[in-house]
């Protein structure tokens, strides 16, 4: 049979059992935190060459080259994509962009 009592020390609750041993009522909240995600940045290099295969699909397309959901996406991503790059480029690209969806849908 233990025999518990609880006793404060600064701000943490100890239970002293019977024996010598000591242990904390409740686990260190901040003992195990996972390691933050590693900072992710990526290769402006690729996102520019994905933003340009879009562009250029835009720009080749007599009609609408997407389904409404898949240009609704490219609507929204796109923006973001450009978002890795230089302010005057992806002023640009998004400018090119919006032209392209402009002309497209009144196509």
């Amino acid at each position: 049979m233990t025999h518990e009592r609880e006793s404060r020390d600064d701000t943490v609750i100890y239970r002293f059992n019977a024996g010598s041993h000591v242990e904390p009522m409740q686990p260190d909240l901040f003992a195990a935190l996972p390691q933050p995600a590693p900072d992710y940045r990526p290769d402006p290099a690729k996102v520019r060459a994905q933003l340009h295969d879009v562009l250029s699909q835009a720009k080749a397309a007599p009609a609408k080259p997407w389904r409404t959901s898949d240009r609704e996406f490219y609507r929204v991503v796109f923006p973001q994509m450009a978002n890795w790059l230089p302010s005057g480029e992806r002023q640009q690209l998004c400018f090119e962009f919006d032209t392209e969806l402009a002309r497209l849908e009144a196509a």
